[in-house]
C-alpha cells in the first residue's frame, strides 16, 4: 500500500537532500498561469508503452513512431505560502525520512500542549463573584 507520506516534501530545508527525478510534494500558492505545454505523453517502444509524464525529457529513443500520443499539461509559477507560521507545517514521521535525515531537523516531534499559566488578577475576580 502506498502512502502519501512517503512522497517528501519539497522546501528549504529537504531541498539539499532530495535526489534528481524524484516525485515530491510542494505546499504553496499559484502565482500565475504559464499556459499549457504539449508534449509528447506517451510513446511505443517495441512492444512497451512508455510515458514522459514525470519528465521534460524522454527517457528512452522515441525514434520515429506512429504510436505516439500527444499530451497537454499545465504550466503554474508557484510561491511559498506568504506569513505561514511553523505550526502549519505537515509534520512527516520519522520512519520515512530515517535514512536521510534525523528527526532533530525535521519537525516531526510531537509537542505536548503549554499549561496555562495562573493569573493571579483573574483568581481575585473569581472569588469576589
Amino acid at each position: 500500500m502506498f502512502s502519501i507520506l512517503e512522497v517528501p516534501v519539497l522546501n528549504p530545508q529537504t531541498i539539499k537532500w532530495i535526489q534528481p527525478h524524484t516525485l515530491v510534494r510542494y505546499r504553496g500558492m499559484i502565482q500565475d498561469m504559464l499556459g499549457n505545454e504539449f508534449y509528447a505523453g506517451a510513446y511505443k517502444d517495441g512492444d512497451t508503452w512508455r510515458t514522459n509524464k514525470f519528465a521534460d525529457i524522454s527517457q528512452f529513443p522515441m525514434g520515429d513512431t506512429p504510436e505516439m500520443r500527444v499530451w497537454e499539461r499545465h504550466l503554474l509559477y508557484c510561491v511559498p505560502v506568504p506569513g505561514q507560521n511553523p505550526w502549519t507545517e505537515v509534520t512527516e514521521p520519522c520512519e520515512v525520512l530515517k535514512d536521510t535525515i534525523t528527526c532533530s531537523t525535521y519537525t516531526c516531534l510531537q509537542r505536548e500542549k503549554r499549561q496555562r499559566e495562573d493569573d493571579p488578577i483573574m483568581d481575585d475576580l473569581n472569588m469576589e463573584a
